[in-house]
This record gives C-alpha cells, structure tokens and sequence, in this order.
C-alpha cells in the first residue's frame, strides 16, 4: 500500500487512512452492503470469525454500523473445563497458581460464575524470615537477588524494608572502574553511544570521568526553526503528520515553534465514529470493560459508556468509616486492617490505628 498525507495522494477507489498505523492508501469501502471489503472487520452478515477464535465457549459474533465486531452473543459455559474470557477458573487448584502474592492454601472455584474463592488463600506474613508470594526478600532472605553486585553494582550492603521490598540504598557504583552501574551513564568512555543518539546532531560524545555521566560539551545542538528535521524533533516549521495519523478524526496539526514538536490540540475525535480516538474511552457500551471497583468506586453496575466517555454516575463514592475498606484511596477503615503491626517486617508487636478522616494507617503504636 503506498504512503500518503490526503486523499488527494491515492488512485481512484481509493483513500488515505491511518488507522493502521502510518498514512497508506486503502480500497474506499461501502459499510452496509453486507459485503465483507479491506478494511472492514465484517459487513451485516459477512463475518467470517467465530466467537471460539475469541475464546468464548458459545454465541455467535455481530457486526457493528461501521463495520467492527462486537462481542454480540459470545458466553462462555462455565463448567465446560475451559477457562473463558469472563471466567477465572474451572476448578479448584493451588492459591500460589493465581499469581497474587498468595503464599499458601487452595482456591475454590464457584460452580456457578467460575469466579475464584481465595478466602482459604494464605497471605505472605512479612517479618517471619521467609519470602513468599510477592515478596523480594524477608529479613535475611534473599530468594533471587542475594547481593549489590547481582543488581549491577559495584559493591555495598543489600538490604530488606519494613515491607519486604529489596532495599538498593546502600549500594553503589564505581566511577572509573570500567562497569557502567546502575546510577551511571557511562564509565571511562561513551560505549557504543553517540551525540545523535541524546537527541543531539553531530559531533564527538565524551564520558565525565568524575561522575560518570555523558559529557556533550563537543556535540551539536539542534536548531528549532531552521527547516531542518534534526535530533529528537518531531517537526521544524511544518508538521509532519495529519490529524489521523495520531488516531483523531480530524483537525489540523502544527508544528510547536518552540520545541518543534508536534502540536495536535487543534486535532478533533467524532463521537459515534465507531473509532475510539485519544479524547474518548468507549464508543458503545460495549467498549466498556471497567466495573465501579476497578475505577476506586463502589457497587453499582458495569460502568457505561455515554458521550464516548465512562459514565460511573451509578457508582458510589468510598465512605471513610463505614467500617469496610474499599476504593483505591484507604488503606483502613474503622478497626479493619490488612496486616496487623506483628506482621510488618521488623516489628515486634503494637496496635495499629486507622485516621477518621483519611482512612490512613497510622503505624505509630508499632514497636
């Protein structure tokens, strides 16, 4: 398919699309004539995949007014002994098979929604010197990462936090010894690196022998303004790309004078499209994948989609002190708790306590 910037650019029966990918010219389609044409995904009743090439277990696919596939009636069967797309499992089998950080028990599988059960899961217990689930590390045990130099660095002291997190604070880098650390750029010389490759134009790269840090005191600057496409600009004077090639429905695009990047904020999405451009979240409700507590909510329905946005307006707020903890926000609620003080790394004992307004936890009675 050749290149293009306009409809101007392609023979005819054809037109300049970018939506997949760079400018080409595409075969102009009649969506609606339940014919099937390049690009469509189908047309009407021409579709020719199946909801099993989704992963579904039943249903059959449909075909939307633009000519994208829908999800349609695709279901899947839980108890069929395979995992669909809306299940999460097909039986029971071991907690440390979800990859949650569970560090122990078995997991029931409910008969009904093939949603997993994890209350018989068990959590990882940070402090009682062994890493489990998702820790890096407890107390003295170090399952992958036993020193600063298996993190790269040239020597020092690895440590373990309070939450079981490796702690690289009392590593460090030698400047000089030829190894490019972790907190280096370079050492001694620039390696395989040139002035072109830090957005520069020309000119010799050198390595700070103090710091370890790239010197670019011999390269080139780019120049924004000069007609000339250099180091990391996007565009000089003129844009380089339309509106649709960074996924709008159209637009204009300039060229930043300053930065000589492009400037795409008098680029435009049409809602109704069918094309979930860069300032909408759904196009249908069928785009609409999140639930209430996936956005920090509460309850309510799947969210839905409304002016090409996420409608949440039939989600609840989180309520700090109403004794469940829930939303993205709080860490407590009340006298509930995830972990108790004993259960933190290097802590003995202690009584947490949970913020009234902020629903924070407040680690002071801890020893």
């Amino acid at each position: 398919m050749d290149a293009c910037v306009e409809n101007g650019d392609c023979n005819p029966g054809y037109q300049c699309s970018g939506l997949f990918g760079p400018n080409t010219c595409v075969p102009i389609t009649s969506c609606g004539n339940n014919i099937r044409e390049f690009p469509e995904d189908c047309d009407g009743t021409d579709i020719s995949q199946t909801c099993q090439q989704f992963g579904f277990a039943i249903g059959e696919l449909a075909c939307d007014d633009v000519c994208d596939l829908v999800v349609g009636t695709c279901a899947d069967v839980c108890g069929d002994g395979i995992v669909g797309q809306t299940e999460q499992c097909e039986g029971s089998g071991l907690c440390a098979d979800l990859n949650q950080g569970f560090s122990g028990g078995n997991f029931e599988c409910d008969p009904t929604t093939c949603l997993t059960i994890t209350d018989a899961c068990l959590q990882p217990v940070c402090g009682d010197g062994v890493a489990e689930g998702f820790e890096e590390c407890d107390i003295n045990d170090f399952p992958t990462i036993t020193s600063c130099t298996d993190a790269g660095f040239a020597a020092g002291d690895l440590g373990c936090d309070a939450f079981c997190f490796i702690d690289i604070s009392a590593c460090f880098d030698t400047c000089g010894d030829g190894t490019v650390g972790p907190t280096e750029n370079c050492d001694s010389d620039p390696g395989s690196f040139t002035c072109a490759d830090l957005g520069l134009v020309d000119g010799t790269l050198a390595c700070d022998a103090t710091t370890c840090d790239f010197d670019t005191s011999a390269c080139i600057q780019p120049v924004c303004g000069n007609n000339v496409l250099e180091g990391f600009e996007q565009c000089d004077t003129d844009p380089t790309e339309p509106c649709q090639a960074f996924g709008f429905a159209g637009g204009t695009v300039t060229c930043d004078p300053e930065d000589c990047f492009n400037d795409t904020n008098a680029c435009f999405d049409t809602c109704g499209d069918g094309n979930i451009g860069p300032t909408e979240r759904c196009e249908t409700d069928a785009d609409i994948f999140n639930s209430c507590e996936n956005l920090g909510l509460v309850g309510g329905p799947l969210v839905t989609c409304n002016g090409c946005q996420e409608d949440t307006s039939a989600c609840d707020e989180p309520v700090c002190g109403n004794g469940v903890i829930e939303g993205f926000d709080e860490e407590c609620d009340t006298d509930q708790f995830p972990f108790t003080c004993a259960e933190i790394g290097g802590v003995l004992g202690g009584t947490l306590s949970c913020d009234p307004t902020s629903c924070f936890i407040d680690f002071s009675a801890c020893f």
